[in-house]
């Protein structure tokens, strides 16, 4: 009393047994210091009389846990008006009366936790209208009434460690602004459908260790749920819907389950447990039976970081199982039966960080295993089987690697390995149990592997040097070779490919000589040179039985307008070529020869038109017309100035002049 400065009164395991209150009458006018926090941790207080804090209006925590405390009553914290922390946890309180706490409408944080209280009465925690945690754990709650709550604040509940078999749809009725709910270890065997429905603002949900549950789709449409925490509860899925609708899930734990790869993905329907959570960042399946996942089962998660699917019988990844997995950065693989890991296994985890592949059984590592994964910084391979690293394996430049406690054999079969381990940027982890084996040097048997010197231990062989060598010159002049004469070698391929397997194509069943003319070429002005000097030549020597060719708008029809005659030419000629240069995509006429053009195949359902690039045209300066012609897949040819190529070139239009396949669909002109 009189000292107005003290600002924290700390009592700790001083045998208190009991608090004497002031004189209510008098709490007003007694000079009571400012006392912010008042802290009586380890005491023997039995009981917290009437008003036993009266006069404290500026205390803000009060601390009474781990005393002797039995019952309190609804008067035992009046006073306490600014109290916003309260912690009468590990004591032996077995009930709360109504309104317990209905002085401290300030009270933000409630710890009731470690007591003996058998039922929860929300009428417990009437009128705190600021509440925000409530703490209930580890006591005996084994029911509920199903009072609705009025603390509409409140953002955290905790009853884990309750004797809890059963959570009623009306248990949660009130808390719409829950934000974070924790159920673990208690016995409840299965879950109200509606019981989730009164938290919509519901963030995390901890049902961890629970009995046997059986869930119907207890967490749809809880769209802002981020965490879920389903461990240790040998779940019963009745579909994979489960999570159809929460789609804000950030973190799923669903580790030492009894799920089977079955559960995760339904074949018949091809439907992923985790489908539409497009968002979650941490999967967590440790303890599962999951061998033969289906490829399909991790696909929509592509914002997924971390993915947890050690310890769960996996013989077998098969291929394409981590296809869509582009942010995971973190992989446990580790206590697996994998022994043969395929190629692939890894494909594209292209984010990839760290990867844990401990006591997996695995016996060899393919070369091209960590070729998908090229930011790989952490790789764990302690307590497998691997006695050798095949010369040509490509880890990142960059790693952390473990290879602890594996039957290396250092031999000259692994010295290249060392030498890599000495000239790459690499740390290898727990050296001193990374130790060479029994198949070793006899020297090196249960020695560190670091202490392995290949220049010791393994002389140069000559003869396989210059074998390699020659063989590297032959390969490296054929190369060479087949590079200057790669036009000769396609054209040749492309007879040969004819020979061989023909075609397959429809035909058109009408002939070059059913038509009034055989060809019809079309160009600009400005290519009539080309035409006249390199394309009229060839075409009139290799089809000498083409008696009427049109050779631009001369040839055309004598007293039709130009359109018309247009119409005329295309309608009886068999095969119509259109030559495109940079000039002529830049004439306007030669743009309306190519729309009638397409319009005709369109008209005749018959592929008979072809354009020959006379020369490259940037994609940006082709015209819409001609690249609707190019991405309908129509035949078109690109001259060159080289000898082989001309060869190829006049080959494929030979080949192209001599039928008009039939189409089925048509170009949007």
């Amino acid at each position: 009393m009189g000292s107005l400065k003290i600002k924290k009164l700390t009592l700790i395991g001083t045998l208190l047994k009991e608090i004497i209150p002031l004189n209510k009458s008098t709490c007003d006018t007694v000079p009571i210091p400012h006392i912010m926090k008042i802290e009586l941790t380890g005491n023997e207080i039995v009981e917290i009389p009437h008003y036993a804090f009266c006069g404290f209006y500026h205390t803000v925590s009060l601390l009474i846990q781990k005393n002797r405390i039995t019952n309190i009553a609804n008067t035992s914290f009046c006073g306490l008006h600014s109290l916003q922390i309260l912690d009468i946890s590990e004591n032996h309180i077995s009930s709360l009366p109504l309104g317990a706490f209905h002085c401290n409408e300030n009270l933000l944080q409630l710890n009731i936790s470690h007591n003996k209280i058998l039922i929860l009465h929300p009428g417990s925690f009437i009128q705190l209208s600021m509440i925000q945690h409530l703490d209930l754990s580890n006591n005996m709650i084994f029911s509920c009434n199903y009072r609705l709550w009025t603390t509409k604040t409140l953002l955290t509940l905790d009853i884990s460690f309750n004797s809890l078999d059963k959570i009623p749809h009306s248990m949660l009725r009130g808390l719409t602004n829950l934000k974070v709910l924790t159920v673990s270890h208690n016995k409840i065997r299965g879950y109200s459908p509606f019981l989730f429905a009164h938290t919509p603002n519901l963030q995390e949900l901890y049902l961890i260790s629970e009995e046997a549950s059986y869930l119907c789709e207890n967490f749809r449409d809880m769209t802002y749920l981020q965490i879920l925490d389903l461990s240790y509860t040998k779940l019963a899925l009745n579909s994979t819907h489960q999570f159809t609708g929460a789609e804000s899930l950030q973190k799923l734990h669903l580790r030492f389950n009894n799920l089977g790869s079955e559960s995760l993905f339904d074949t018949q329907t091809n439907h992923s447990l985790f489908a539409g959570q497009a968002v979650l960042q941490g999967l967590y399946l440790q303890g599962n039976s999951l061998n033969n996942m289906e490829p399909g089962t991790f696909s929509s998660l592509t914002s997924l970081k971390s993915l947890d699917i050690s310890d769960s019988e996996i013989k077998v990844l098969k291929p394409g199982l981590f296809n869509n997995l582009t942010s995971l950065t973190t992989l446990y693989l580790r206590g697996n039966p994998i022994k043969e890991p395929s190629a692939n296994t890894l494909y594209g985890l292209h984010s990839l960080r760290t990867l844990f592949f401990e006591k997996s059984s695995v016996r060899s590592l393919p070369i091209t295993l960590f070729n998908d994964t090229p930011h790989l910084f952490k790789l764990f391979l302690s307590e497998n089987h691997l006695s050798t690293i095949f010369p040509g394996t490509l880890f990142p430049t960059t790693i952390h690697l473990d290879l602890s406690q594996n039957p290396l054999s250092c031999t000259c079969d692994l010295a290249w390995f060392r030498k890599w381990v000495e000239l790459s940027n690499v740390v290898l982890m727990q050296s001193n149990k990374t130790v060479c084996s029994r198949s070793s040097f006899e020297t090196l048997v249960n020695h560190p592997f670091l202490l392995f010197d290949p220049q010791e231990f393994c002389s140069l062989n000559v003869t396989l040097i210059v074998s390699v060598s020659l063989v590297l010159v032959i390969v490296g002049y054929m190369a060479i070779v087949v590079y200057y004469k790669r036009w000769w070698f396609r054209y040749r391929l492309y007879l040969l490919k004819l020979a061989i397997l023909g075609y397959e194509e429809v035909e058109d069943n009408q002939q070059p000589e059913d038509y009034r003319h055989q060809l019809n070429i079309m160009f600009s002005d400005g290519d009539e040179d080309w035409v006249n000097n390199v394309m009229r030549p060839a075409v009139e020597e290799r089809f000498p039985q083409f008696d009427s060719i049109l050779w631009g708008d001369d040839y055309l029809h004598i007293g039709m307008y130009l359109v018309d005659a247009i119409h005329h030419a295309l309608e009886n000629s068999f095969k119509t070529a259109l030559v495109i240069s940079n000039e002529s995509v830049e004439e306007q006429w030669f743009m309306t020869k190519i729309r009638l053009a397409l319009e005709h195949i369109n008209e005749t359902k018959l592929d008979k038109v072809i354009l020959i690039f006379k020369e490259d045209v940037e994609d940006d300066q082709l015209p819409y017309l001609v690249r609707l012609f190019l991405s309908a897949n129509r035949p078109y040819l690109e001259w060159e100035e080289d000898e082989y190529r001309q060869d190829l070139f006049w080959a494929k239009l030979e080949k192209n002049f001599r039928s008009n396949k039939v189409i089925n669909n048509a170009i949007p002109v």
